[in-house]
């Protein structure tokens, strides 16, 4: 592809700072995606606008994102269609905050960040029920306060509205750091965040051809409400940098994670469906093909509990030698109390990552100006759920 970008900036006085930010990039690329639709190639071109305003009380900015393309397919089964699709799409966001550092006491100093901020999402693709149009809008508060050399908090909040769902979510975090001493410290850490439905997983409208000639599995036109994937963590580390010889760092952290959006099983089309007029049923005259399935995404019934630590420790013995290694242990529980026995027939147990991640490594730098370094790295293996078409159950499944 093809990609030019221009940027310019301007000081105005001691605090001002202003700019403009204009980029167009265009190519070919090929994603891999779950279900049928799982080799994507697409052909488009992104176009961006952007400007700035930072002040020493204030910051300002915006941009405008304008996408064009197409996509297909790039593997499908004789006779079949190659899902061909053609998009637009317009994103405009405006993001305001003030800044201010102050005291409230003696040795007790903050520093305030509260901002506002207005996203609005325009979405024009074949694989939608329809064009789409969502207006985003959000508040975030970040308060970090010294107490003293030795003790820290910080605190943010964060409050979205999401329109596809009509409601807030909400993502707080805190973190405590405390230093012992000038050069270690102990971090505690405790954080929410999230993410919503993309527009395919919220509006999807594409009718998936089947294995059989001339049926279809189609979505209704407006489907089951999907929460936002949601994950909580917390972390507990120590650094120390006391010595001129070493450095070490650890941490001990737990996550939970749920409401993962998945791909939804089919459900075959029954007679009580054709009284639904949400239900696509019946011969489609686009596609000449007849509705067997419904389908469609949900929030999944597996919940995930991780738990973890991680060591690290970087030696320096002479000046432009560093010798360092790391070792991480994660531990990733899942948990199907919330499932069906039809949900979990379908289940195979969903890890994501490797049990155990060791790297190590020397690196030397000589005063001549040559550099050498050598790495080891070791990851453990990993078992991985992904959702794939079973021809004969006619279901999609979870396959390790």
């Amino acid at each position: 592809g093809a990609h030019g970008t221009a940027e310019v900036t301007r000081h105005f006085g001691k605090d001002i700072t202003a700019g403009a930010f204009g980029s167009y990039q265009e190519g070919v690329t090929e994603i891999l995606g779950v279900g049928p639709v799982n080799d994507d190639i697409i052909k488009g071109t992104e176009t961006q606008v952007a400007a700035w305003v930072n002040a020493k009380h204030f910051e300002l900015r915006s941009f405008w994102t304008y996408t064009v393309g197409q996509s297909a397919v790039n593997a499908a089964y004789p006779g079949q269609s190659n899902s061909l699709s053609v998009y637009h799409t317009n994103v405009v966001d405006v993001e305001g905050q003030y800044i201010d550092q102050f005291e409230t006491g003696h040795g007790v100093d903050h520093d305030l960040h509260i901002g506002v901020n207005y996203r609005v999402k325009q979405v024009d693709w074949t694989y939608l029920v329809q064009d789409e149009v969502e207006n985003h809008f959000g508040v975030f508060l970040h308060d970090e306060v010294k107490i003293g050399p030795r003790f820290a908090v910080i605190g943010d909040y964060r409050a979205d509205y999401v329109p596809y769902l009509q409601r807030i979510v909400q993502s707080p975090r805190g973190s405590v750091l405390v230093h012992p001493s000038p050069k270690s410290t102990i971090r505690g850490i405790v954080a929410t965040a999230f993410r919503t439905p993309t527009f395919l997983e919220s509006y999807i409208g594409l009718p998936v051809q089947l294995p059989v000639q001339g049926a279809t599995l189609d979505s209704p036109k407006v489907q089951p409400l999907i929460q936002p994937e949601q994950i909580f963590t917390t972390e507990l580390g120590y650094l120390n940098s006391e010595s001129d010889f070493f450095t070490f760092d650890s941490a001990f952290f737990y996550n939970h994670a749920n409401n993962l959006i998945e791909v939804r099983p089919n459900t075959p089309i029954t007679v009580g469906d054709t009284l639904n007029p949400n239900q696509p049923t019946g011969l489609s005259e686009a596609g000449g093909t007849y509705t067997l399935f419904s389908g469609g995404f949900e929030n999944q019934c597996q919940r995930y509990n991780v738990f973890g630590s991680e060591l690290g420790v970087r030696t320096f013995p002479i000046e432009g030698l560093d010798v360092y290694a790391n070792y991480t242990l994660m531990k990733v529980a899942q948990n199907d109390d919330d499932c069906t026995p039809e949900q979990k027939s379908l289940l195979v147990t969903d890890a994501r990552t490797s049990a155990h991640k060791l790297n190590g490594g020397v690196q030397l730098r000589t005063k001549i100006g040559i550099d050498a370094e050598v790495d080891f790295h070791y990851v453990s293996p990993q078992d991985w759920a992904e959702q794939v078409t079973n021809v004969q159950r006619q279901q999609i499944e979870y396959q390790s």
